[in-house]
């Protein structure tokens, strides 16, 4: 039975990005990097190991654990034990949350008893019965969760991004409507950004200047990057957040830029698609993988060569830039966080 449930268990953690590092018949080691901690899950067939067997094999454990973290570059370790034993030992077993456990300021041992035949599983006083979707791979592998019941991350190559392709069509056809219709340029006198809207008080400015662009190179340049970080993030973080990284962005951007513009003028949706870039190297540096080919290092050096751009480039508004990427880093931490605390 130990083996059936475990072979579920370690299909079920897989989906949710955990690696299995080490295992043979009776205990198995997987593990997962979620910056800034480390979760590392020793799963144990009771019939093989005694308690006496684990409790004193966690020390060395949690020294093991560390060095996991530190290979990871994850400042805390949290290192789970699911102890899968017998309904008739179970109470017997129960004596081992009377033993003092591992911890530091760093490392954090949580110990589960799981019964085998009921599917019933218990923790020590003030440990966790839930933690980072496990408990819910543990009852997919005990047949108390239907898999279809459990959510995992969904691929990003997967699923569609029709806002992302709905922006770039409408700014496409506001460059062209300008283009054909605006040749004196009046449109952009009348909603670019510019450091005198406050003395005006035209803060419309903030808003429409994101919509428009100063040439087809300027167009082409930000619609091809919205294509790409655009669709990963509407894909991660859904339609309404991608909608409000994507304007709090750009509007964080303008804000910046209007501070420190002077009396010229700026158009473009740069504020905006560096917040989506910005957001995109968190999402990624927590996910500690690669999507689509872009993993940390390539967004940092995609973000840096493009800061740095905008910095030695004329006529190129850069704290609209600066503005957008703070904002969305700041807007994807928000969010991460948040996901964190409901786990």
């Amino acid at each position: 039975m130990f083996q059936e449930t475990v072979k579920r268990l370690l299909q079920d953690l897989a989906s949710r990005g955990f690696q299995e590092v080490g295992g043979h018949d009776g205990a198995y080691t997987v593990l997962k990097p979620y910056h800034p901690v480390l979760y590392l899950v020793d799963i144990l067939d009771g019939d093989r190991l005694s308690g006496s067997q684990v409790l004193a094999n966690l020390p060395h454990r949690a020294e093991q654990a560390q060095h996991f973290a530190q290979s990871c570059h994850c400042s805390q370790t949290i290192c789970l034990t699911i102890y899968f034993v017998s309904h008739g030992a179970k109470a017997q077993e129960e004596a081992l949350f009377h033993s003092p456990f591992p911890e530091s300021d760093t490392l954090h041992t949580v110990f589960w008893l799981v019964d085998i035949e009921t599917g019933q599983w218990t923790a020590p006083p003030g440990q966790p019965t839930r933690l980072q979707g496990i408990d819910k791979a543990v009852g997919v592998a005990l047949g108390r969760l239907a898999p279809s019941s459990v959510s995992s991350t969904p691929s990003l190559k997967e699923t569609k991004a029709p806002l992302t392709m709905a922006l770039i069509v409408f700014l496409f056809a506001v460059f062209i409507a300008e283009w054909l219709l605006d040749p004196e340029k009046t449109w952009v006198l009348a909603l670019a950004n510019t450091g005198t809207l406050w003395q005006s008080g035209e803060v419309w400015r903030l808003l429409t200047s994101m919509f428009l662009h100063g040439g087809w190179l300027h167009l082409l340049c930000n619609c091809v990057t919205l294509y790409v970080f655009g669709s990963l993030m509407e894909r991660a973080e859904g339609k309404k957040r991608f909608l409000a990284l994507y304007f709090l962005s750009g509007l964080a951007g303008n804000l910046l830029s209007s501070l420190l513009l002077g009396s010229g003028y700026a158009v473009g949706a740069s504020g905006a698609i560096f917040g989506l870039v910005g957001a995109f190297l968190v999402f990624i540096h927590r996910a500690k993988g690669e999507i689509q080919g872009w993993n940390y290092p390539t967004v940092l050096l995609f973000l840096g060569v493009n800061l740095v751009m905008g910095f030695v480039t004329p006529q190129v508004d850069v704290w609209a830039h600066v503005g957008g990427l703070a904002a969305g880093v700041g807007l994807e931490y928000w969010w991460s966080r948040q996901k964190d605390h409901k786990k």
